[in-house]
């Protein structure tokens, strides 16, 4: 099965290398990576040229579903999964979810286990940050792996919503 990993980038740009080095080290290796920039007014192109699997897009800013409903257009995988910049994989994440979604083909999309960590100082935090940061989440979007069938059958991310798209 091959992987459409998403990559949004707006803000977290700083932080891209060390998202791609964490796809890099996968034990699973049937995988495009798309990244978006979404208006994020730095070049990050050159950067993307020491990784072979990325497709570079770019698109003025409007937003994370915007990004990543413009990344879906581009990927070619039967599976779709999500990065965002400033977050990082297991070496064995990919491998545990498509292995999962092998034996079990009614299942749609794969969720795992997050960690919270930032390299921001509190203080520096919005209330919103802080908010999410707190929050025990057991599962969200960059935990995820969904099935491209879920996106033909239920349509794409809704633009209009900051959160939660």
């Amino acid at each position: 099965m091959k992987v459409s990993i998403q990559i949004p980038v707006y803000t977290g740009a700083n932080f891209l290398k060390e998202a791609l080095d964490s796809i890099q080290k996968q034990t699973y290796d049937n995988y495009e990576v798309i990244v978006v920039d979404d208006g994020i007014g730095e070049d990050i192109s050159s950067m993307l040229a020491a990784y072979p699997n990325a497709i570079f897009l770019r698109q003025d800013h409007q937003g994370v579903a915007a990004a990543r409903n413009y990344a879906l257009e581009y990927s070619t995988g039967e599976i779709i999964a999500f990065l965002d910049a400033d977050d990082l994989w297991s070496e064995d994440k990919l491998q545990k979810q498509i292995d999962y979604l092998k034996e079990h083909p009614e299942c749609e999309i794969v969720f795992s286990k997050t960690e919270n960590f930032t390299k921001l100082l509190q203080e520096d935090m919005t209330s919103r940050q802080r908010q999410l940061l707190d929050t025990k989440i057991s599962n969200c979007m960059v935990s995820s792996c969904v099935r491209r069938s879920v996106f033909e059958k239920y349509g794409n991310y809704q633009e209009k919503y900051e959160y939660g798209e």
